[in-house]
């Protein structure tokens, strides 16, 4: 058991405060995480539209269908310019 002046001892100790925080640092940090979250978001967002689109036209195709790609044509004024 620890006597009385260990405890008064004890209690005049400073205690340990704690370092400085680097809040512009740490602003920085978060900025570049949320950054990095919103691409990574969008990225997977593309890849998953890309794979459903691909899944549609394979589907199409497979069923025999002729027309499941559009094919895009200039309108009739443009073909007079060539």
């Amino acid at each position: 058991m620890p006597s009385q002046q260990d405890l008064t001892y004890s209690a005049k100790q400073p205690r340990h405060q704690p370092d400085e925080v680097d809040y512009a640092q740490r602003d920085f940090i978060n900025l570049v995480a949320t950054i990095f979250l919103l691409v990574l978001a969008l990225c997977i967002s593309w890849t998953v539209r890309a794979v459903t689109d691909n899944e549609r036209q394979l589907r199409c195709v497979e069923s025999g269908r002729r027309d499941c790609v559009q094919i895009t044509t200039p309108p009739q004024g443009m073909r007079a310019l060539r």
